[in-house]
């Protein structure tokens, strides 16, 4: 990430909206949240973001490559920007510039309430290596369309 701000903007925009909800401490899926993770900053694992005004993070996700194929991560976007397009615009970036490294197919461990969202763009319930234990998630794929030359729409952070 590009300074201490996006990664302390980025960590609590993942914590707001996923730990939170989904891993919280009275719930049987806890799972505390790691701001020091190593694959936050480990290479071929890049963190994305989408900033609105004076570069306020609105949107984040992290991408870790795999040779020909990615899992998509830590899907967040703020309270304040639902229903703006973010979350389809993130989206679009990640597979642009996921084509553009020769991935394939990507890969992603969607919760119950973000599934529809994720068809819409394409994604189908689909098995993947790695996915979650978590029985709530529902493992999703999908195939990447090769991507013209210099077309990206995200930042790595």
């Amino acid at each position: 990430m590009r300074s201490p701000e996006d990664r302390d903007a980025v960590h609590a925009l993942r914590q707001d909206r996923l730990f939170r909800i989904y891993h919280a401490p009275d719930t049987p899926w806890f799972v505390p949240y790691d701001r020091a993770h190593p694959d936050d900053v480990a290479p071929r694992k890049p963190v994305y973001v989408l900033e609105g005004g004076g570069g306020h993070v609105l949107a984040t996700a992290r991408l870790d490559l795999r040779g020909s194929h990615a899992v998509v991560r830590l899907v967040a976007v703020a309270a304040e920007a639902e229903g703006r397009g973010l979350g389809r615009a993130l989206m679009e970036g990640l597979e642009a510039e996921a084509a553009s490294l020769d991935v394939r197919r990507l890969c992603l461990n969607a919760q119950g309430a973000a599934e529809g969202f994720y068809r819409r763009l394409g994604w189908a319930p689909s098995w993947w290596p790695s996915h979650s234990a978590d029985p709530r998630s529902i493992p999703m794929t999908k195939w990447v369309a090769r991507a013209e030359v210099g077309e990206r729409k995200v930042r790595a952070a």
